[in-house]
Parts: C-alpha cells; sequence; structure tokens
C-alpha cells in the first residue's frame, strides 16, 4: 500500500562510546496510510468566542486497541469481539457507533453531536460504555470509562477503559482491557440559539 525501502545499513560508532562496533544491520521502512491517524472530525473547526456558554458536546471515535474478547474461539485458542461504543449525557441524551465486527482494534472514524448546556454546578460528565454486540442475547460489558469536559477545548486521547460497569445497563465483566482514542470538545454551537 506504501512505498517501501530495504537497505543495508553498516554500523558505526558514537563519539564517547564503544569503539568496538562491527556490523550490519537490515532496515525495511515503508509508508502506510492509516485512516484512523487522519482522521480530524473537527479540523475546520472555527475559534471559539469567548464568554459564549457551551451548548453542545462533540465526540470524535476514532479507534479501539486491545479490547478484550468476548466471543471466544471454541476450535482454537483466541477470539475476537464486535464492538460498539455507547456516549451518554446527563443519562437521558445517547448516541451509539456502529459494531465493527471480528475485531479487537477497530476503527470507527465516526462523530456525534449532542446538544448539552450545564445545569446548576455539577461537573459535566461524559460517560463511554463499550460493549460487545451478540446477535442472540444481549450485549455484553467491555468497558467504560467518564470524561470530565472542558470548556471550548478541544481534546484528542486515547482513554483506559474501566471495568466499573455501574450506569451501563449491562452485567459487570472482570474481563476488560484495551483502550479507545476519542476526540471530544464542548463547544458553543451559535446554530443551537433560537
Amino acid at each position: 500500500q506504501g512505498n517501501k525501502l530495504r537497505k543495508w545499513l553498516t554500523l558505526t560508532t558514537t563519539e564517547g562510546k564503544s569503539q568496538n562496533v562491527t556490523g550490519e544491520i537490515e532496515l525495511i521502512v515503508q509508508r502506510w496510510y492509516t485512516q484512523a491517524i487522519d482522521f480530524d472530525p473537527f479540523e475546520l473547526d472555527v475559534e471559539q468566542e469567548e464568554g459564549l456558554e457551551p451548548n453542545e458536546v462533540r465526540v470524535g471515535l476514532v479507534r479501539g486497541r486491545g479490547l478484550a474478547v468476548k466471543d471466544k474461539n471454541l476450535l482454537k485458542s483466541g477470539g475476537s469481539s464486535d464492538p460498539r461504543v455507547r456516549f451518554e449525557l446527563s443519562r437521558s441524551i445517547k448516541c451509539t457507533s456502529t459494531t465493527k465486527y471480528k475485531t479487537l482494534s477497530p476503527n470507527w472514524c465516526e462523530t456525534f453531536a449532542m446538544p448539552f448546556t450545564r445545569v446548576g454546578s455539577a461537573p459535566a460528565i461524559l460517560s463511554v460504555f463499550c460493549e460487545d454486540v451478540d446477535e442472540v442475547t444481549s450485549a455484553d460489558f467491555m468497558g467504560s470509562l467518564k470524561i470530565p469536559l472542558e470548556e471550548n477545548k478541544i481534546i484528542r486521547k486515547w482513554y483506559a477503559l474501566q471495568a466499573d460497569a455501574q450506569g451501563s445497563g449491562l452485567a459487570a465483566s472482570s474481563n476488560v482491557s484495551g483502550e479507545i482514542e476519542l476526540v471530544v470538545q464542548w463547544r458553543h454551537n451559535r446554530s443551537l440559539d433560537f
């Protein structure tokens, strides 16, 4: 998919280090395009005006890695999962991603926008639940996390999934692993001012 460079390089000495250096190493370098790395959901966003109350939470669900196996392979070791992610604000505003089948490292590259204004002085928290979708039975809990929202900042970060199933509506599980990369912004959207 990309240009490949394959070359033998002679090892050399470095000043102040051992002079007893011999040999060569073969280096293979290949450029590779990865959509998830290139995914920038809010790149065209204009600067936020100071003093305007945030009224919208935007989330870019980029990808996951190292997620727990929930669908065991009966014929050999290992397995996979069919992960999807749910987002909740104040237990009433909800969004759900698509399901990515048979993977522990899904690439979603999906965006969500939820109208949301602070009520009182309580901290604004985005709850995130990762679950394995099953065709016949209910979804299996894969992990959760809570993100305190910061006004008018775009934060792109990997978040570790936690074993706390509270609020997920799913049974807790000790089999929780992995991380999810998210881009989160709590901003003022003028189109919601009416």
